[in-house]
């Protein structure tokens, strides 16, 4: 009997473990939906002076989730970065999607193809970042910020082709 709870344990231990994909909380997403809404009002009244970028809220949700407890070590600013990349990447994917309704199918091929050129721009960006990095205990931190603000700014884009047409 012993024999074979080892056995079953030791096989426990070979099965491969699959990260969860950190995912954003209903508190991220109601601090980047207000970012953006007061960008748009900002930008919506006829005041010249005033000017804002949605640019700006890239980090907003991220920065109040490091002010919780835990937070502000390297592996809370880990996971905050990444739960709001997630919040990014929901928000590009949705903007992606309704380009595809929007555009005309060779302009949408054109963006596809932009599109998969963008991902392994990414992903080539922020492994040197990571690279540069991997001396350090911040390379974590340097790894996550450029995913998350890569991310976002593919998002806005995308947007402002969406809002352009």
């Amino acid at each position: 009997m012993k024999l074979r709870l080892a056995a079953v344990l030791t096989l426990a231990c070979l099965i491969p473990v699959t990260a969860q994909e950190p995912s954003y909380t209903s508190d991220d997403e109601t601090t980047l939906q207000q970012c953006i809404e007061t960008i748009n009002d900002i930008n919506g009244d006829d005041d010249p002076t005033d000017s804002a970028k949605m640019s700006d809220c890239i980090g907003t949700a991220s920065n109040q989730c490091q002010e919780a407890p835990g937070g502000a070590s390297t592996p809370g600013i880990v996971a905050c970065n990444q739960r709001e990349q997630a919040w990014w990447d929901q928000y590009l994917n949705s903007n992606y999607a309704d380009l595809q309704l929007s555009l005309e199918p060779s302009v949408f091929a054109s963006l596809k193809t932009a599109q998969r050129a963008w991902l392994k721009y990414r992903d080539a960006k922020c492994a040197f970042v990571d690279a540069l990095w991997s001396g350090g205990t911040i390379r974590s931190v340097m790894s996550s910020s450029c995913m998350m603000d890569a991310t976002a700014t593919r998002a806005i884009e995308l947007g402002e082709a969406l809002s352009g047409q």
